[in-house]
């Protein structure tokens, strides 16, 4: 059974979560694609660099292995297109669904993961490698993988609920499935292991500026950020009739990684990683600012996961 990893690959800031990606699925994946555009999903231009990010000597392990694809069409401009939000997921859709020619060559009981570039399943766990094939043994349909996420940092623990989609080549060319990136038909099987990981705006700020103005979601801003990073929570605005608090995964945990937690590359890793956003007192912000110093662990979502004791709240 072939593993067949596909991607959309924005810009350099995401060069990292690249390397984080590459390195812990190398040992269970026999390919990657790569997909990227010279526009955004809003029809503007952009860069496109995955190709001489690729050649720095840190990324030779995988040379041979990335399949790159580049979109030469506009494809908001193609479809007639408006600016909305709705629409801007459906360039999303359609780029995501451009490596499928790609895989002619290979049989239908494929393995097809859809995610992003800074989505991945954790092959480098021998326990977690082995139970994910142990179930695409078990179960021959499209399923999805229950994944830890991480937002703002690679320790930043988020609380909300995510799954990375594993499809069979089968079904997507049957048209039962889709290259959507959540949970289209897909059976969410359960797992001893927390087999898929994500780290989510894991760049600095003019990284994470270049992502809310190109990504799908639209009406956020530089300033919506900063906000966020202050009491290490969602980057909700009013612009889009959001408010913070409104559910339990708006506020994030800065956490002590371990090998139930974190990959074993990211452990080892974490200070060529690590970009240090996030405000080390946001607790006692958030108190100043009359929310709950710490929201999530009150509701026991925290689970085994121990908050860093280096924040002057939780010193106390």
């Amino acid at each position: 059974m072939k593993v067949i990893s596909t991607f959309l690959f924005s810009e350099i800031h995401e060069q990292n979560v690249l390397w984080t990606k590459l390195s812990c699925e190398s040992s269970g994946v026999d390919k990657w694609i790569a997909i990227e555009s010279p526009y955004s999903f809003r029809g503007n231009p952009k860069p496109v660099n995955i190709k001489e990010i690729l050649q720095e000597k840190r990324f030779e392990p995988f040379q041979d292995r990335i399949n790159i694809i580049t979109i030469q069409d506009n494809l908001f401009k193609e479809n007639n297109l408006t600016h909305c939000e709705k629409d801007y997921f459906v360039v999303e859709k359609l780029s995501r669904a451009a490596c499928m020619w790609s895989l002619d060559n290979y049989p239908d009981d494929t393995r097809v993961l859809v995610g992003d570039v800074d989505e991945l399943i954790d092959f480098s766990n021998e326990a977690r490698k082995n139970e994910f094939f142990k179930i695409c043994k078990e179960y021959d349909g499209s399923w999805q993988a229950k994944q830890m996420k991480f937002w703002w940092d690679y320790d930043n623990l988020s609380f909300y609920p995510k799954y990375m989609p594993v499809h069979t080549l089968g079904s997507l060319r049957a048209g039962k499935t889709s290259f959507a990136p959540r949970n289209d038909h897909c059976k969410t099987i359960p797992s001893e292991n927390m087999l898929a990981f994500e780290y989510a705006y894991s760049f600095d700020l003019a990284g994470n500026f270049s992502k809310v103005s190109t990504f799908s979601h639209d009406r956020y801003n530089q300033e919506c950020i900063e906000q966020a990073w202050l009491g290490n929570s969602w980057h909700k605005t009013q612009a889009r009739n959001e408010r913070l608090g409104d559910q339990a995964w708006d506020w994030f945990e800065t956490i002590e990684l371990n090998e139930t937690n974190a990959p074993l590359f990211v452990l080892e890793n974490l200070d060529k990683l690590k970009v240090n956003t996030v405000n080390p007192d946001y607790a006692t912000y958030r108190v100043a600012n009359g929310f709950p110093p710490h929201p999530a662990m009150n509701m026991g979502f925290l689970m085994k996961n121990r908050i860093k004791k280096i924040y002057n709240y939780y010193k106390k």
